[in-house]
């Protein structure tokens, strides 16, 4: 996830390893063949204009400054609806919070009902990250027989909390503990919630056109080939690393424009979505008067900040 933390130079190089290599060993035998095998090299390949692939960077240039541009905006769309999710769960605690029982004697049951739909809020934005993510990761907030109980309704279980959400609205409302507008407040806030749902999916089920990406895979891989082919110079330490660098430059650039693509996939630089939800979980377990409110860590280290 994206924290002010470094991206783990492992990852970089899982990311770009075998194509790394793949431009290295060409770059390498075209290289030295040209160096060693001059006389045989001139009669049997043609050398290019050194103008061909100063075209053809420019364009790859322009092409993948595009494609960086349209991934980060998918990134960046995701981002902002989990500021909105942020929003909207903090706002549903706090008219929990106050909601008045007028016609109830026992304050209690305002309480529990302000916990119950606290913990599905929890649940929720639990389910939801385990569905962007697509994991299975077991849920604190739900037993194994709630989530069966909810497949039942929905076998998307974040929209079926949801709908169970605004069921304990109405039955509320139905009994007189809440009014209308408190009614209304409360439904058109969960409905929030599950407009930003929607709007994660969109994302996630929207694959970026896979035409585009293998015009630019085409177009970098032949670059690689051409550049030594008519970069020549005498020094065979020169030219390797300098067809090499411009290689690693332009295939390094499209693997981080395919991560950035897919904001929820549970790689380095996706949606800090885990630490988003513990903020709103503290907020929650607080209101609760959960003692632990301060003390919940993330599963992957990182306090919640």
């Amino acid at each position: 996830m994206i924290l002010n933390k470094r991206i783990p130079v492992k990852y970089i190089y899982q990311l770009i390893s075998k194509y790394f290599i793949t431009a290295a060993i060409i770059a390498g035998i075209i290289s030295y063949s040209d160096q060693f095998y001059t006389e045989w090299w001139n009669i049997t390949f043609p050398i290019f204009p050194e103008w061909i692939p100063s075209m053809l960077g420019t364009i790859i240039t322009l092409i993948l400054a595009f494609r960086i541009n349209q991934s980060y905006d998918r990134w960046w769309e995701g981002r902002k609806i989990w500021g909105a999710i942020v929003n909207d769960s903090r706002a549903l605690i706090r008219e929990l919070s106050y909601l008045s029982f007028k016609n109830h004697p026992d304050k209690k049951q305002q309480q529990v009902f302000r916990d119950k739909m606290i913990n599905d809020l929890l649940a929720w934005l639990y389910a939801l990250e385990n569905k962007l993510r697509g994991q299975n990761k077991p849920v604190e907030y739900l037993t194994e027989e709630m989530i069966e109980e909810l497949k039942k309704a929905d076998n998307n279980i974040p929209n079926a909390l949801l709908h169970k959400m605004m069921k304990q609205v109405q039955e509320e409302y139905n009994a007189g503990l809440i009014n209308e507008y408190q009614q209304i407040q409360l439904t058109k806030t969960i409905n929030y919630l599950g407009d930003s749902m929607g709007k994660c999916e969109r994302i996630k089920g929207t694959v970026f056109p896979k035409l585009y990406s293998n015009l630019i895979d085409f177009a970098i891989w032949v670059f690689v080939i051409i550049l030594p082919l008519s970069y020549r110079d005498p020094n065979e330490y020169v030219e390797f690393p300098v067809c090499l660098f411009f290689s690693f430059m332009f295939i390094t650039l499209e693997k981080i424009a395919i991560a950035l693509q897919d904001p929820f996939e549970n790689i380095p630089t996706d949606i800090p979505m885990l630490t988003i939800i513990r903020n709103i979980e503290i907020f929650g377990r607080k209101v609760m008067g959960k003692e632990d409110a301060y003390e919940v860590l993330d599963d992957r280290g990182f306090y919640a900040m």
